[in-house]
This record gives structure tokens, C-alpha cells and sequence, in this order.
């Protein structure tokens, strides 16, 4: 029976290049994730002033991108505000609310016995406009680090 064998040379340098992306990796997703969520609040201040839900200016002005923990090698950004009544505006009150509100992949409560007011999404439609884009942003990143910049 013939005997096969085989020798890797450079294994060490390999896999000092490949701890070195992973390095990088989470933070130019970090980076990168950053300026997705630049794109994604912008554009849900423009929401609220496009769909008429500007007031005062509070909401519009509390929403904020936060970091969130790399727990695992994941790493994230949340998009959002502190304002109490937000999500009232984002999913409507009421009957109207129910009727009105297009997000189907969040569950929403509405009390049938107001007739309440109409959903303005204003965070939801930034996201889901920018989904195409965030992904290239990583898609982008990712090319870069695989060719070592």
C-alpha cells in the first residue's frame, strides 16, 4: 500500500494573520456598524419631520446610537430614544392604530376600545430602507480585511 504524506510550511504565519483579522474584524465591524447607525437615525429624523410628528423636537432630537457589548466576538449598534411616548408614534394608539401600523415583524397590543391615533413609523422604515446598505457597508469591510488593509 502506498504511503501519502503531506507538510504545511507557514502554518504559523497563517494563523497569526488569521488572529490578527479576527482583531481587526470585530473592530471594523464596530466602525463600520457606527456608520450604519448614523444612516439609520438620520434617516428617522427625516421620518419625523416628513411624516408631520415633529412637535417640540424632543423625539427627534433623543434619538441616539448606543454601542452594544461584544459578548462572544458579537458586536452591535441599537438605534433609538428614551422618549416615553416613541412608540406611540411608531405604532399608533388605539383602532387606528391597529389598522394603520405595517410592521408586522413586531407584536403590538392596541386597546380596542379608543379609537387612538395613527401609526407614523418613523425608526422602523429607516432600518428597513437601509437594510441593502448596512449590508454592503460589512460586505466592504469584509473584502478589505481579507486582502490584509
Amino acid at each position: 500500500m502506498a504511503k501519502v504524506s503531506a507538510e504545511i510550511k507557514g502554518i504559523e504565519k497563517l494563523w497569526q494573520k488569521v488572529e490578527r483579522m479576527e482583531f481587526r474584524s470585530a473592530s471594523s465591524l464596530e466602525k463600520v456598524l457606527g456608520k450604519a447607525g448614523l444612516k439609520v437615525s438620520g434617516d428617522a429624523k427625516k421620518n419625523l419631520t416628513t411624516n408631520k410628528s415633529v412637535d417640540t423636537g424632543l423625539l427627534r432630537a433623543s434619538i441616539h446610537i448606543s454601542k452594544l457589548p461584544n459578548t462572544g466576538g458579537k458586536v452591535g449598534v441599537a438605534v433609538g430614544t428614551n422618549v416615553e411616548y416613541a412608540p406611540y408614534v411608531e405604532f399608533g394608539t388605539g383602532q387606528r392604530g391597529a389598522s394603520s401600523n405595517t410592521n408586522s415583524e413586531v407584536a403590538v397590543s392596541f386597546d380596542q376600545k379608543t379609537v387612538g391615533q395613527v401609526a407614523k413609523p418613523f425608526l422602523w422604515p429607516a432600518l428597513r430602507t437601509n437594510r441593502k446598505a448596512i449590508k454592503e457597508f460589512v460586505a466592504e469591510e469584509m473584502a478589505k480585511l481579507s486582502k490584509g488593509k
